[in-house]
């Protein structure tokens, strides 16, 4: 979009001062930002170390007996984002078919 269009047209479409918008550009991530890219390491780490298996809940428990405490909704959020699910074990169906039919 900045190939089309000038930087002075573009901070004027969206209301923006070009200072503010170099401003923004210079600070690179944020504090939040680089917290959950570590968060997703770890979060790729635990998930693969148990097969899948685990979801936010699980992950969110074992994060936590390692010293990072964080929300179990932030955990699921960066799941989510990474495409990461819980494998949940399939439901136990009783068989009572005879296969006698004598």
């Amino acid at each position: 979009m900045k190939a089309e269009h000038s930087l002075s047209q573009l901070c004027a479409a969206f209301d923006v001062k070009r200072s503010s918008y170099h401003a923004w550009f210079k600070a690179g991530a944020s504090q939040r930002e680089r917290t959950d890219a570590a968060l997703r390491q770890k979060i790729r780490t635990v998930h693969a170390r148990h097969r899948g298996r685990y979801g936010a809940p699980r992950i969110q428990r074992e994060l936590a007996a390692q010293g990072d405490r964080h929300g179990c909704k932030r955990i699921a959020r960066l799941m989510r984002a990474e495409g990461f699910q819980g494998i949940c074990a399939r439901r136990f169906v009783p068989r009572t078919t005879q296969s006698d039919h004598a």
